[in-house]
């Protein structure tokens, strides 16, 4: 090859090169365009669930519901086989922050969101064993790690707000707010009770209702929480009461310790605000905006740690009665939302009202026994 074809061969490289590298550049352009919209993801679908909010509004205020099911189906989503729509990711993202925001357990807890009603957690009871050897000395075989199979205990949560056809006809009338506000309050204050004190029996199970036993951890079984005695079978010690908050704090192991938090009704936080030091310092120390830790801000401390009121726990000192509980939440408690919240409109029942029933699948589960401690009323 000569001076002159190996000039012609470069030349048709180079202008190859840079038609490929400009091609690179405006899909990358077009990437970035994409990613920077309102939704991020794909545009089609940020533009397709504008349509389902759209449409799911008509929807609930005239009872046609075709222009939403044509939506529904291109986005697999909508009406089940048990009738129902799901509510617009908007508005159950909305009624989700209420539901944190009023519900201290979510807040605190694990939380995961799941399509299978078959969802299962493995817990490491930790039996693997260890030894030491020298260089040149056998290995005998360790004993094998053991695996708790854990399942949530599940329910089906259920709100009817109502609203009349004359105020769903007014195109004034705020219907997504109407939602929020009602579902989210609604779910809020229903599940903050079965998360505390529910029985597994078509709800979540509470943290409250599993066992526990004063024994330490490593000799309890799986499942079977401490908890500290007040030293008085119906109170507070007469005497230096805040000694058994500092031993409800050290029950627990240090990895535990990193990330808890203490949980109490606000008229056992009331008593527990007023204990002294011995130098007469108050232990409790509070937030910068003083509101106890509500709608998002932090929450006081005791001890060095963040306290949370959760008014299903214990209002009062009796016997046996649960006055507090500190643990890391995350790794104790685990909630499980299957599905979104689906509402059926029913314009039939009650008249003139139309009821808004809404319905979602939620369970819960103890996932570690001893990384939330419990103090109780009792001698021991």
């Amino acid at each position: 090859m000569n001076k002159e074809q190996l000039e012609e061969v470069n030349a048709a490289f180079n202008t190859k090169l840079v038609a490929s590298m400009k091609l690179i550049e405006n899909r990358i352009d077009d990437f970035e365009a994409k990613a920077n919209r309102p939704g991020a993801g794909s545009f089609e679908g940020s533009e397709k669930k504008s349509e389902h909010l759209v449409a799911f509004n008509a929807a609930l205020r005239t009872g046609n519901e075709s222009a939403l099911q044509n939506i529904s189906n291109a986005m697999s989503e909508g009406s089940g086989t048990d009738g129902g729509w799901t509510i617009p990711t908007t508005i159950d993202t909305k009624i989700s922050e209420i539901q944190i925001n009023l519900n201290p357990m979510r807040r605190v807890s694990d939380v995961v969101k799941v399509s299978t009603p078959n969802f299962v957690r493995l817990a490491n009871l930790r039996g693997t064993a260890s030894g030491w050897v020298g260089e040149t000395a056998p290995r005998p075989t360790t004993a094998s790690p053991q695996f708790a199979q854990l399942t949530p205990f599940m329910g089906e949560l259920y709100a009817v707000p109502k609203v009349t056809q004359q105020l769903l006809n007014d195109a004034g009338f705020d219907l997504e707010s109407f939602l929020i506000r009602n579902i989210g309050e609604q779910f809020a204050y229903s599940e903050g009770s079965a998360f505390t004190n529910g029985d597994g029996v078509t709800k979540p199970k509470g943290f409250l209702t599993y066992p526990s036993l004063a024994t330490l951890d490593g000799v309890r079984a799986f499942g079977t929480m401490q908890y500290v005695p007040t030293g008085v079978a119906a109170d507070f010690a007469a005497t230096n009461p805040a000694d058994q908050l500092f031993d409800l704090v050290y029950a627990l192991k240090a990895a535990h310790r990193q990330g808890a938090c203490w949980m109490m009704s606000k008229a056992i936080l009331d008593k527990v605000r007023k204990f002294k030091t011995t130098t007469g310092e108050y232990l409790w120390t509070d937030n910068t905006s003083g509101d106890g830790g509500i709608a998002g801000a932090a929450p006081g401390t005791l001890l060095g740690y963040p306290v949370y009121e959760n008014e299903d726990m214990a209002t009062a000192v009796g016997a046996n009665a649960v006055v507090a509980a500190f643990g890391n939440f995350k790794n104790g408690y685990c909630i499980v939302d299957r599905m979104d919240t689906r509402l059926l409109r029913d314009p039939y029942t009650d008249r003139p009202f139309v009821n808004l029933y809404c319905t979602k699948r939620v369970g819960s589960m103890l996932t570690d026994s001893e990384a939330i401690k419990v103090l109780k009323c009792s001698v021991a």
